[in-house]
């Protein structure tokens, strides 16, 4: 029974692996999935999915207004992105432990935890921490560049840098991704739907509610580059070097430009 388990749990891992991988590289991938222990297991994802519905909660029974699918943001959290904390740098990264609903928490963690798993059994933990993290910080860039009116709460730069750094993999490997369309089709979907829902949240709902939805764009802008320079190169060819420095360069210049601007706003 358990030698059965084993083969099924290693069958799912190497589907997820070659999920998010082009067919000529499947081989090596494969091989290394082979040979996984499931130790470490993909410990980021897992980790920030369940601090971010842990923080829920805890804002949930913490306040009066309890569990709803939309609310006001935890405006006391030392977590969320406000305002007035332009100075308080931790909360760049950290507002993404925060939701305002749970409406807001769960397309979330479905889909970090869909698409994020199959990327860290690949590309590891830290890399993907990278790309969620800063997907997070670009985005919180952009709410003081455009929006900070209101406050800024949610996992969404994470996981649009997320699907945007896949989407980059795909386009870069188009004849060679499988479902390509597929995949196209079913993000177009979630993010036309998860972000209609943020621009209700923003500019339809009573003052008290309202979100920025800076952090979906600058997560999604970043995602494009980071997918390049942050991801395994399993088969680095020389125009993927020049790619790599270019998108390096953009992703650099743009945040430099960004934090230049937040200063001497």
């Amino acid at each position: 029974m358990c030698k059965t388990k084993h083969q099924r749990l290693k069958q799912l891992t190497i589907a997820m692996g070659n999920a998010v991988i082009p067919k000529s590289k499947q081989a090596e991938v494969t091989s290394y999935l082979v040979e996984y222990t499931c130790w470490p297991p993909p410990i980021f994802i897992t980790l920030i999915s369940i601090l971010e519905v842990t923080m829920y909660f805890y804002y949930s029974v913490d306040t009066t207004d309890g569990i709803q699918a939309d609310r006001p943001p935890p405006t006391h959290s030392p977590f969320a992105l406000n305002p007035n904390s332009k100075a308080e740098v931790w909360r760049y990264f950290t507002y993404v432990l925060t939701h305002n609903g749970y409406m807001h928490l769960i397309p979330n963690i479905v889909m970090q935890l869909i698409l994020g798993i199959s990327l860290e059994l690949v590309h590891k933990g830290a890399r993907i921490a990278a790309i969620y993290f800063l997907g997070a910080f670009t985005g919180a860039l952009l709410f003081f560049c455009f929006d900070p009116k209101v406050f800024l709460v949610g996992a969404s730069g994470g996981v649009y840098a997320l699907i945007t750094a896949h989407l980059a993999d795909v386009f870069l490997n188009w004849s060679e991704m499988p479902f390509r369309w597929v995949r196209i089709v079913l993000f177009s979907v979630w993010v036309i739907a998860d972000f209609g829902f943020a621009l209700y949240s923003r500019y339809a709902v009573e003052e008290k509610s309202k979100v920025a939805v800076m952090g979906h764009l600058g997560g999604a802008i970043a995602g494009l580059f980071l997918g390049i320079i942050v991801l395994r190169n399993l088969e680095k060819k020389k125009c993927e070097t020049i790619v790599w420095w270019i998108s390096l360069a953009i992703f650099v210049t743009f945040v430099m430009g960004c934090i230049i601007y937040i200063i001497a706003t």
